[in-house]
């Protein structure tokens, strides 16, 4: 998210000619901490870093959603990846996990596409796979789409 971020920063900075502040690029970026062995104080200190920086959201493990949606959902737009790390759930549950993620609190997912299919130019199937957990969120706006490991 942070390299989407960078890319809007890059486009903006281009046609106004200058520079934008750290405020001004954080409030296009998401938070992260997804390693497997994420600890609640960790997550809280993450929470807390989001509140204090003002990013667009915080992304974390689907175990913790409901939470920090609970403890922060206010002050604080959570956000959950699914397909985690390589994309090879299938459909089906990508599926699940986005209406798990909006059930719990979430306000938005992130979705990891599934590498194998990346790689072998498969672009159908994963344009398929992204308007299934587009429906399955209620949005008719893009959804984030990872196609890269972490």
């Amino acid at each position: 998210m942070v390299q989407a971020a960078m890319r809007r920063y890059n486009e903006i900075a281009d046609k106004k000619n200058r520079g934008m502040t750290k405020e001004e690029i954080l409030v296009h970026a998401g938070h992260t901490l997804l390693k497997a062995v994420s600890i609640r104080d960790e997550i809280q200190t993450l929470c807390e870093e989001a509140i204090e920086n003002r990013t667009a959201s915080v992304c974390i493990p689907p175990g913790y959603v409901k939470r920090v949606s609970n403890a922060y959902g206010d002050k604080l737009n959570v956000c959950m990846v699914i397909g985690f790390p390589l994309g090879y759930n299938i459909t089906e549950t990508k599926v699940y996990e986005t209406r798990r993620a909006l059930a719990d609190g979430a306000g938005e997912v992130d979705m990891v596409v599934n590498l194998g299919d990346v790689k072998k130019g498969e672009f159908s199937r994963i344009t398929r796979e992204i308007e299934a957990v587009k429906t399955a969120a209620g949005r008719q706006e893009p959804i984030d789409s990872v196609f890269k490991p972490y």
